[in-house]
């Protein structure tokens, strides 16, 4: 059903400008420029055409075969395993980390970036400021990125990070666009983003230190 739909959809989509150019085509004063004009006739349907079928193209593209493409990566990706992982957190110093099971396609162009949860999810520890404040690359699998403890409440006017997340990114631009700040970090998904750790920084846990007020 869906695929009969897109059918006639694009069987509409090309009949309506090709039938309202017909229709130009029509009126009198047009009709005679274009006798007179038959190169210009001709380059104009020949446009007309091409960019219907580059529509066509991006359209079929995007909504089947990327589709796919998308869903074969998210395959590899979930038996190969990649994962990020914050190792320590130095207050007033740096947030240390590590990436496992890279595939091949992703050395020397992953990147990591950080962010931290008070009412909204924020990068850490600064916004759009390129790499090595905003987001870290990825060499012999680790990262690192230097952090800064803030103030305690209520000096900074809000709660401290109660959360904190590293994000696996495929490439510096995913990295250097990511939105500065989010209502909810699941909503990155590939292809921006490939995996992400969530840490939960108020629940004591004896297998780690307590990050809680490092960040």
């Amino acid at each position: 059903m869906d695929i009969a739909w897109d059918i006639l959809k694009g069987i509409v989509g090309w009949a309506t400008p090709l039938i309202a150019a017909w229709l130009v085509a029509k009126i009198p004063t047009v009709r005679q420029w274009l006798a007179a004009r038959p190169l210009a006739k001709g380059v104009a349907i020949n446009c007309l055409i091409s960019l219907l079928g580059s529509a066509t193209a991006v359209i079929v593209y995007d909504r089947y075969f990327l589709a796919r493409e998308l869903d074969a990566l998210r395959t590899q990706i979930s038996a190969e395993g990649p994962a990020v992982g914050i190792t320590d957190i130095h207050a007033n110093a740096e947030i240390l980390g590590t990436v496992v099971n890279l595939p091949n396609w992703l050395n020397g162009s992953a990147c990591v970036v950080v962010f931290i949860h008070t009412d909204k999810w924020y990068i850490h520890p600064t916004a759009n400021a390129g790499l090595g404040k905003s987001f870290a690359t990825v060499v012999n699998g680790t990262w690192h990125l230097p952090t800064v403890a803030p103030p305690p409440p209520p000096a900074r006017g809000q709660q401290i990070a109660d959360h904190v997340a590293a994000v696996l990114m495929g490439n510096v631009d995913n990295c250097s666009n990511v939105p500065i700040q989010l209502e909810n970090i699941n909503t990155l998904s590939l292809p921006t983003a490939i995996v992400l750790t969530i840490y939960d920084l108020a629940t004591y846990d004896s297998s780690r230190p307590r990050w809680l007020g490092r960040l």
